[in-house]
């Protein structure tokens, strides 16, 4: 029994570990709300991490304004410049968040 019961555990923490999101060198810890970044702890806001976590499960595609504001703010419409704002922090940290004109934004992993 002592047995099964380790086996379990040790599957659980490995099933744990696959949540964890990364690319490149970019890791999400979605347990702990922490994201690393070439090796070093980002300190982020909640709505930053959204965005962050949104963006890397969408690398490389590009993603228009209205799909990130309703995505991650929930917003249904309107003209908002919150998203500039928070990509404008998101890319002071060194992440490549390419601008494409007219449409929004596609982000790129290292």
């Amino acid at each position: 029994m002592l047995e099964l019961v380790a086996r379990v555990n040790a599957a659980l923490r490995r099933n744990k570990r696959a949540d964890c999101l990364q690319k490149g060198s970019i890791a999400v810890n979605p347990d702990t709300m922490t994201v690393t970044y070439r090796g070093k702890v980002l300190d982020l806001s909640n709505k930053e991490y959204q965005l962050l976590r949104y963006f890397l499960v969408n690398d490389g595609k590009v993603l228009t304004r209205e799909n990130i504001l309703s995505d991650v703010w929930g917003y249904d419409g309107g003209e908002t410049r919150t998203l500039d704002n928070y990509v404008a922090r998101l890319r002071k940290l060194g992440l490549n968040i390419e601008t494409v004109f007219g449409v929004g934004y596609k982000f790129l992993s290292d």
